[in-house]
């Protein structure tokens, strides 16, 4: 049971909260009022939606209040009992940002703030989705005759959805669509072994697997073969290695011993009849160190006078230039004078240019001085300037007065405007003589600046002048410095020379005194004979290494032969290994591409025993599919039988207590041919209602089968909403309706909301009264009335 609810900037509803109870509780109101939105609020709360939202009609943003003042939030709380609980769920609805939902049990929060959270968990709360909520329990404005536009076959699919009959035929359409699905699979899987069957060679198989144990003995005594051969192999391998070893050596040998005779040879051709033994080693060595030492003393001398040679040019040549700059020294400098004369000049020139720079500063001052005289001359010249033309303008004004004095108001005359006037051209006269004197000053002024300019430029042309004779002397000083300097260089460059070309001639002396020609002769000579001492020694060495070389010879054993023929069996052994091995593996290749064919062919078997399996098994799920198919429609059509006879039952009990004329008894929903009809009874037969029934009786009969479907499918939840159903009634079934609301619904729904702008119904109320008031002209907000029910 919903026991409150509290709207908040919810359409028309600023801060709305309504109390609702047991029985039938009927909102009253006029058009714009309000009402609907109450019950849309309700369907919002329970489900986060309305039929006009589901239907896209309205945007969630669109319930926000907006008149007389838009807000940016709106929130509904809704307390109702359900079982032994109570709930409270609070929705928030935020512009351009998310929703949020929460619900409490006994005060606990069970759910939020995820709206989808709330929504699933209510629906499991009242075992009601919103689906048969909009249908079964809701009836919104307009929509009480839902049942009746609906064709019979869109009639058959709502009402198999309210009644959850559709849940049979998703399921049966489901097996069916398994059902073909496995024919299809089965014929596959048929025609799959027929292939296999025609592939498949039983007796190929145990060719395969006898010649693959044939092959794998072969495969066994090959590699024992083999095994063997290896040995031999390297047997011989360490024989051969020991023979090549020993050949080797031998041939090191042989190749020294014919090196070291032709080596032999060559030495005692180069010293044939030649004695050694007259000679003496370290005699003939002293001599040639010492006929060494005297050419290396020649050469010395020779590489000295060649230096010296270079050094006295080079001393010479720097003679000759230094004499040539000493002359053109002095060629600048014809009368002789010295570094202190020049020294004592440049004194008196910098006495002269101090005095002149004293001269040139004052002269400057003078200048500034005189500038600023003439300055002050000429604002003197301006003021008085200034002074005169007051007067004139006075003068000129003194013409033109009248009567009175425009500053003093006193009468002004002829004779007073005469004594004015002179005054006032003797003030003129005596400012332009001050005038002229002044401007006299000025020129005198102009003279004396424009002299004394003259006299500063010819001063700083002297400074000038004086500066560059300072430079030119301080030039010669640096020439004089410089000649002074260059000639004492010329002096023991001179002395250089003298000294150079005493030791040349001391050094050409001894070369002319010894004959370097004949102390290298002597030197050759020498050195001939040492050679040839070093080869008869040499000869006599190799003759010592001949004897070892060929007395190892003999010791060696070297059979080429056996070489030869230990290889030639190596190799044939080898040649048998390669063999033996190529046949091994053509023999693995085929062992691998037979066991390939035989898990081919063991493969195809299993496959076929595979098929032959599924195939049976497919055939039996087909049966059972069949049985469940054919169960399921005689289930559904059960339940369907047994439902319409509990809604018609239903509609038999109303249909009189709504509906107060005689002429149809009695209303029903009849199975024919898979669709439902809708059927009245009339005095002679039952009849459908397409083109019969007047629009009131059309509306009586929709509200029958509202009521009916309510009580049948939402009997646990036991609530009824009904949005204007009055429409299209008159005055006498809008009575039979108010007394059915009042007095026979609330002893089968525990609560009942009547929403209508009918003030007849409120005589339906059997619990609460609200009147819904708003002043629409000035676009007020709603104002919910409460009245209780006597």
């Amino acid at each position: 049971m919903i026991t409150k609810l509290r709207l908040e900037n919810w359409k028309t509803h600023k801060d709305s909260e309504l109390e609702f109870d047991k029985g039938t509780n009927v909102l009253i109101g006029k058009m714009g009022s309000g009402k609907t939105s109450v019950i849309e609020a309700i369907c919002y709360a329970l489900f986060g939606t309305f039929p006009a939202l589901n239907r896209k009609e309205v945007s969630i943003e669109e319930v926000i209040l907006s008149k007389p003042y838009e807000e940016d939030n709106a929130s509904l709380t809704l307390e109702f009992r359900y079982g032994k609980s109570n709930y409270s769920v609070n929705r928030k609805i935020l512009k351009k940002k998310t929703n949020q939902a929460t619900l409490y049990e006994n005060g606990r929060l069970i759910a939020g703030p995820q709206v989808t959270e709330v929504n699933k968990k209510i629906e499991d709360i009242l075992k009601i989705n919103y689906e048969i909520f909009s249908r079964a329990i809701f009836s919104e404005q307009n929509q009480i005759d839902y049942f009746l536009k609906l064709s019979p076959q869109q009639r058959k699919q709502s009402f198999d959805e309210m009644l959850a009959l559709d849940r049979y035929e998703r399921v049966r359409a489901g097996a069916v669509k398994v059902r073909n699905k496995m024919k299809i699979l089965l014929a596959l899987k048929k025609d799959s072994l027929a292939r296999l069957l025609e592939s498949f060679d039983e007796k190929e198989l145990k060719e395969i697997l006898k010649k693959l144990e044939e092959t794998k003995e072969r495969l066994g005594s090959i590699n024992s073969e083999i095994s063997q051969k290896e040995k031999i192999v390297k047997e011989f391998d360490i024989k051969i290695k020991e023979l090549e070893k020993i050949r080797v050596l031998f041939e090191n040998s042989r190749r020294k011993q014919i090196e070291y005779s032709t080596k032999l040879d060559t030495l005692q051709q180069e010293i044939a009849g030649f004695t050694a033994a007259k000679y003496e080693v370290s005699e003939i060595k002293k001599e040639i160190e010492k006929l060494e030492k005297e050419i290396e003393k020649i050469n010395d001398a020779k590489s000295e006078i060649n230096s010296l040679k270079a050094l006295i040019e080079d001393k010479t040549k720097r003679k000759i230039s230094l004499d040539k700059v000493i002359l053109s020294i002095k060629s600048k400098n014809p009368l002789g004078v010295n570094e202190k004369d020049i020294e004592e000049k440049i004194l008196g020139l910098n006495k002269k240019i101090k005095d002149l720079e004293e001269l040139i500063d004052g002269s400057a001052e003078d200048i500034e001085k005189l500038e600023e005289k003439r300055s002050k001359n000429k604002e003197e010249i301006g003021c008085v300037c200034e002074r005169i033309n007051n007067h004139k303008k006075e003068h000129d004004n003194l013409k033109g007065l009248h009567a009175k004095c425009p500053i003093c108001k006193q009468a002004v005359d002829e004779t007073l405007k005469k004594n004015l006037s002179k005054e006032n051209e003797a003030c003129i006269s005596k400012e332009e003589k001050v005038l002229d004197g002044l401007k006299g000053e000025l020129g005198e002024l102009e003279k004396k600046i424009e002299l004394t300019r003259t006299e500063e430029k010819e001063q700083r042309k002297l400074f000038e002048t004086l500066n560059k004779e300072i430079q030119a002397l301080e030039g010669s000083k640096k020439d004089i410095q410089m000649l002074l300097e260059n000639e004492k260089q010329a002096e023991l460059l001179k002395k250089d020379i003298c000294n150079l070309n005493e030791k040349q001639e001391k050094a050409s002396k001894l070369i002319a005194k010894e004959d370097i020609s004949e102390k290298k002769k002597e030197i050759e000579k020498n050195t001939e004979i040492l050679r040839k001492i070093e080869k008869s020694e040499t000869a006599e060495k190799i003759k010592k290494d001949l004897k070892g070389i060929e007395s190892q010879l003999k010791e060696i054993k070297y059979d080429r032969d056996e070489e030869i023929e230990i290889r030639a069996i190596f190799e044939r052994e080898k040649e048998t290994i390669r063999s033996l091995g190529k046949e091994l593996e053509t023999k693995t290749e085929w062992i691998n591409e037979a066991g390939k064919r035989k898990i081919s062919i063991e493969s195809m078997e299993k496959n076929i025993g595979e098929l032959k399996r599924g195939i049976e098994n497919i055939e039996k799920s087909n049966e059972k599919i069949a049985i469940f198919t054919n169960t399921l429609i005689e289930t559904q059509n059960s339940l369907r039988t047994l439902l319409i006879e509990t809604i018609n039952d239903a509609m038999g009990d109303l249909w009189w207590r709504i509906y107060p004329y005689k002429d149809y008894s009695s209303l029903k929903i009849d199975i024919s041919e898979g669709d439902y009809v809708l059927m009245i009874k009339t005095p002679t037969k039952w009849q459908r209602i397409e083109g019969l029934l007047s629009g009131g009786e059309r509306s009586a009969a929709a509200l029958t089968i509202r009521l009916a479907f309510s009580l049948v499918l939402a009997s646990n939840l036991s609530w009824l909403i009904l949005d204007e159903p009055t429409h299209n009634l008159d005055r006498m079934t809008i009575s039979r309706l108010s007394l059915l609301m009042r007095e026979h619904m609330p002893t089968l729904i525990e609560q009942i909301f009547l929403i209508t702008h009918d003030s007849e119904m409120e005589n339906a109320a059997s619990s609460k009264v609200y009147f819904l008031e708003r002043n629409k002209d000035e676009e007020g907000i709603t104002k919910p009335i409460v009245q209780d029910v006597e």
